[in-house]
């Protein structure tokens, strides 16, 4: 369902933008995850410029899941 996939999409990024409160609480510099977080926000936006559409959120998802995965395996 395409609609609901760039739903999903959107509240991701949204989650990413949000998250750097608690990456300060739990000792991450701002800019630390920032670097991180930039990529993927672009990646997002890549996958969701084509509006609801499935293919292209399907092309988009390994390199939204790339920058996703750079990020998780840094801060561990």
């Amino acid at each position: 369902n395409a609609p609901a996939a760039e739903r999903h999409l959107r509240r991701v990024g949204e989650l990413a933008r949000d998250a750097d409160a608690i990456f300060t609480t739990a000792g991450y510099a701002a800019d630390e995850f920032a670097q991180y977080r930039e990529p993927f926000s672009t990646e997002l936006d890549k996958g969701l410029a084509g509006g609801p559409d499935c293919a292209a959120i399907s092309v988009a998802l390994k390199p939204i899941a790339d920058a996703c995965e750079s990020c998780h395996h840094a801060l561990k």
